[in-house]
């Protein structure tokens, strides 16, 4: 019963929390910078709940945490819409990529890892592999930089920038299906949530259209993507265990149509708060750190009911995230300004 209470209002808590300051506008511009923090900083805490270990789940958690998936596709889209985004707003760009990317991608990554190395002597003693593992490059992290060099180096080729756009959604698709389809694991485990990198590119390239598209006839169209959203979404639920159809296609479709109802509610509701904000501002860390978070409390060896369990985990992500952000924020700074 008590984990009933705490889960429904940790739930009640993130609808709060995306809710709150929202503004009903007919908007000029959106999915901007901001929106897609905002977003970040929600979905950020949904995907922990999937990862909750299975001696903590409950079936609030398991129920959020099955369309966990689409918040991981979300993270792709926006990669590849902000990488074509800065590629088309900033002067030779892609001379500076890899300096910026990397550095963002792997100081925070590393600064996890060591606390994690040092968790792990708490817990176990010295051993080997604990200094290997401060260089242990997180499975998405890799996946995301797989997909970076396609995009850089595809996007140095001398053909024209529809070309480039097909081909990176191509490969990203063959990814997909080989993964999918094969022994090969290419997308590591993400066969249909890297299609989200796919997305992205398509939605920048087609925005102004796609804008133009939502705001026709708007109330109609987002009721009926809510509804073709429920019916995929029951459908997914009872057919996720088919392979093939029930786990990839329809988690591929439902994915589409919750990220069109999405983009369909904040063409006209201004989301954000300073909580959502400060949350988007760390999501790539609580990404990262979750994982630590499961360590620690192992660490402290207490038997936690699982809904304060699953708050605690939150709590020591959120407050680490946000230590590690700043420290990363320093040696990147740095390390840009030595470089340029």
């Amino acid at each position: 019963m008590i984990t009933y209470i705490i889960m429904s209002i940790l739930l009640l808590s993130l609808i709060l929390i995306t809710i709150y300051g929202a503004k009903i506008e007919k908007r000029k511009d959106f999915f901007t910078f901001e929106d897609t923090k905002v977003l970040k900083g929600i979905i950020c805490i949904i995907v922990i709940l999937v990862h909750i270990p299975k001696s903590f789940q409950n079936p609030i958690q398991d129920m959020i945490g099955s369309f966990a998936y689409i918040g991981v596709t979300f993270f792709f889209l926006t990669s590849s819409y902000g990488l074509k985004y800065k590629m088309d707003n900033k002067q030779d760009y892609l001379n500076n990529f890899w300096q910026n990317r990397l550095s963002k991608l792997l100081v925070p990554a590393i600064i996890i890892n060591i606390v994690a190395s040092i968790i792990e002597f708490l817990s176990y003693g010295f051993k080997e592999s604990i200094i290997l593992n401060i260089f242990n490059i997180n499975k998405w992290v890799l996946l995301l930089l797989l997909f970076y060099l396609l995009f850089y180096l595809i996007n140095k080729m001398k053909i024209s920038n529809l070309k480039k756009d097909i081909l990176i959604i191509m490969l990203v698709v063959i990814c997909s299906l080989v993964d999918k389809l094969t022994p090969f694991k290419i997308t590591l485990r993400w066969p249909t949530e890297c299609l989200g990198f796919a997305y992205g590119i398509i939605l920048y390239d087609y925005f102004n259209s796609y804008k133009s598209w939502i705001n026709k006839n708007y109330l109609f169209k987002l009721i009926s993507l809510f509804i073709i959203g429920v019916i995929f979404g029951l459908l997914y639920l009872k057919f996720k265990p088919l392979y093939f159809i029930g786990d990839y296609c329809l988690k591929i479709i439902l994915a589409i149509v919750l990220l069109m109802l999405l983009m369909q509610l904040i063409a006209r509701i201004k989301l954000g708060n300073k909580i959502s904000k400060f949350l988007g501002s760390i999501s790539y860390e609580i990404y990262l750190f979750h994982y630590v978070s499961f360590k620690i409390l192992q660490l402290i060896k207490i038997n936690f009911n699982s809904g304060i369990y699953i708050v605690i985990v939150i709590i020591i992500t959120i407050i680490f995230s946000f230590i590690i952000n700043k420290i990363s924020k320093l040696i990147v700074n740095k390390l840009i300004k030595r470089i340029v």
